[in-house]
């Protein structure tokens, strides 16, 4: 077959008091009820290779996805343009952005480098890094001939959400939020 697939899993758990995402109090991992993962699907058509890498985080921002596809091109020779990330958007995964450690609610002021958890976020990237790395590499190495099909069905009712809430006084309001502008972000992290 001209088709293949390869998949792998590793941990990406961080240290034990390294800040985590996706609340408005600062929390820091002290225990892992489930592991946090990277994953990956390699597929091989002809000479053409592509990566589809899923992260256990709450979002990363465009700067680090470009690092962590640099890398993993850099360990696997597949172009960057071939290796798509996606996060699962988890509120329990580390920080992962050294600019949310300005944006935490403790008070804490003054240079980056002196806020709480920057040594740990820092040394959590990196980790992350080598960890995507490597997942794509073991991806690349499980490669199997493989066929592919498809299958059309529907799911069951309101099996999505939208977050869109009618308010008791009969007005709207929605939550929208914008990553990749950071002005606008800031501005209007809740719009009504």
């Amino acid at each position: 077959s001209g088709f293949k697939v390869g998949f792998a899993r590793v941990n990406i758990n961080p240290d034990l008091g390294t800040p985590i995402a996706g609340y408005f109090v600062p929390r820091f991992a002290k225990g892992f009820l489930d592991d946090l993962q990277a994953a990956a699907i390699a597929l091989e058509v002809g000479q053409t290779r592509i990566l589809m890498i899923s992260i256990d985080a709450c979002n990363l921002r465009k700067e680090l996805c470009d690092e962590i596809r640099t890398g993993v091109e850099a360990a696997t020779g597949v172009a960057m343009s071939h290796v798509v990330i996606a996060t699962t958007h988890t509120h329990t995964g580390p920080i992962n952005n050294l600019e949310q450690l300005k944006r935490n609610p403790n008070g804490a002021q003054g240079p980056l480098e002196t806020m709480p958890g920057y040594e740990a976020v820092s040394k959590y990237v990196d980790f992350l890094k080598r960890r995507v790395a490597d997942v794509a590499v073991l991806a690349l190495a499980d490669l199997k001939n493989a066929s592919m099909g498809f299958i059309q069905g529907w799911a069951p009712e309101r099996i999505a959400y939208i977050r869109r809430y009618k308010m008791k006084d009969g007005s709207m309001f929605a939550e929208l939020h914008n990553y990749s502008n950071k002005s606008f972000y800031d501005a209007n992290p809740i719009i009504h």
